[in-house]
């Protein structure tokens, strides 16, 4: 009984192969989409820069990086398991974005861009982070 409990508490302990695989990955999705979208990514980080009103927004990147160093230790070995459910608000968002794209309304743009950059993640990584 005790040497089970010893292996458990080895196992535990075990670097986990895939510990790079999600912070990667959701790198690689970040700058994918940025330049898939690069005129509407620029355009947002423009009004951040110049509009007085939207300045906070440029702390969004710095917040999202914090937030994913915070929490570490709870993705560090999950399984990505995509959820392939979100397609569909994945869709609608990329429909919005282009319908604001072809009418020129930048602020539907923007909210349609960054429903893409969820919804993307939630395909590629799945809901259990």
């Amino acid at each position: 009984m005790e040497d089970r409990k010893a292996g458990t508490v080895e196992e535990a302990h075990l670097p986990c192969p895939t510990r790079w695989a999600m912070p990667a990955l959701s790198a690689i999705l970040l700058v994918v989409l940025i330049g898939l979208f690069y005129g509407t990514a620029q355009s947002m980080l423009m009004t951040w820069l110049q509009a007085e009103t939207y300045t906070h927004g440029i702390l969004i990147l710095p917040l999202f990086g914090w937030l994913l160093w915070r929490s570490r230790k709870s993705w560090g070995c999950q399984s990505i398991t995509p959820c392939f459910t979100a397609i569909l608000p994945l869709a609608a968002s990329g429909a919005a974005w282009m319908l604001a794209t072809l009418v020129d309304v930048q602020v539907v743009q923007h909210f349609a861009l960054v429903s893409i950059f969820v919804s993307a993640f939630v395909v590629v990584m799945g809901t259990a982070i």
